[in-house]
């Protein structure tokens, strides 16, 4: 069990999205992707220092080889989570290390292509996750949901737009290869979006032949 890793104060305002700067409790570490802390504004690796067994949880039971994987050479948990860090030290969550996209070696980080996406009215949701692709190992793939007031907007036009859309706001390589609208995004508990789902659907249009 983790727990106030990262709080919030109630007499100091807060930029819009952060969750906050770590706890006086915990020893947090931001790193980059090659592993080295980070410095200044970034994104990167949340790892957590704690007393385990007291703040920070042990071990997983009877599976020592994940709870060796859980944690570096200096005993920091890794979170899986990746966070960005502003100028003034506020974090942002990022999203999940696991969902992180490498499109020929670069890392896309998902929720910026989300964020993207939903900045188009006809868009009420965005989810996006990596698709094999032949020259690149992975490309962005996105499914969007559409809003109640553009349900009959072909999927053509959607996507023709959203990638433009992605194209004026984002570096080449972070835009998708291919928009698919739906009705909804599978979900796992408390909501979240299930992208193990996302990325089998994703994974299954690669298998049939399509590497456009």
């Amino acid at each position: 069990m983790i727990t106030q890793v990262i709080v919030g104060d109630p007499w100091q305002p807060q930029p819009a999205g952060s969750i906050g700067r770590p706890s006086n409790a915990y020893a947090v570490h931001v790193r980059d992707e090659d592993s080295r802390p980070l410095q200044g504004p970034g994104t990167g690796a949340l790892l957590v220092g704690g007393i385990r067994g007291l703040s920070l949880f042990k071990e997983y039971f009877r599976d020592p080889q994940a709870t060796a994987e859980a944690f570096d050479a200096q005993g920091l948990f890794r979170t899986g989570d990746r966070v960005t860090v502003d100028a003034a030290g506020f974090i942002h969550f990022a999203d999940r290390a696991r969902d992180v996209i490498k499109v020929g070696g670069e890392s896309v980080s998902p929720a910026e292509i989300e964020r993207v996406l939903q900045e188009l009215a006809f868009i009420r949701e965005a989810a996006v996750v990596g698709r094999p692709e032949a020259t690149y190992g992975e490309v962005p793939f996105a499914f969007v949901v559409l809003a109640p007031d553009h349900q009959g907007m072909p999927g053509a036009d959607v996507a023709q737009q959203a990638i433009a859309h992605c194209a004026a706001a984002l570096a080449r390589f972070k835009v998708p290869r291919t928009v698919v609208v739906v009705a909804d995004l599978p979900r796992v508990n408390f909501g979240k979006v299930a992208k193990t789902r996302l990325r089998e659907m994703a994974h299954a249009q690669f298998s049939e032949g399509d590497t456009t």
